[in-house]
This record gives C-alpha cells, structure tokens and sequence, in this order.
C-alpha cells in the first residue's frame, strides 16, 4: 500500500550525498496506542520529533506533515 521497501531507495539516498532525505520511525507507546513520530535527515543527522496520541495512518500524516512543513525546501 504505498510502502517502498529499504532496498528499493534510490543509489543517491545511500551516498548521503545530499540534503532532504528523510528516514522516519514509528515508536508505538506502552498501551500500542499513542506514538513519537522520529524523523532523521541522513545527511546533516538534524533529528525532529513528535508525539502523536494515535498510530492511526493519518495522525502520523498529519504529524509528519507538521514536522517537515517548516523545512520543505528541505525534502526529497
């Protein structure tokens, strides 16, 4: 459903060769109800966070949507 595997990124994202290639985990909350949302850039290392009250696919949308939109010169 929309999901890429790791190993079909492209060659450019392995190098780490430029800035704007996010990697994002999911960390579930001790009742596997809220969650943090962690989003690495691979390049610079910049780590952005946020905790989102549900796993639900679109509260972590809207979570990642929040985190990245002040950076979105900044995403591959």
């Amino acid at each position: 459903m929309g999901r890429r595997d790791i190993t079909e990124r492209p060659g450019i994202v392995e190098e780490r060769g430029r800035i704007g290639d996010w990697e994002l985990d999911l960390v579930i909350g001790g009742q596997h109800k809220d969650a943090l949302i962690t989003l690495n850039e691979r390049l610079s290392g910049l780590s952005l966070q946020r905790w989102i009250p549900s796993k639900e696919a679109d509260k972590v949308a809207v979570g990642v949507i929040h985190l990245l939109s002040p950076l979105k010169a900044f995403v591959h």
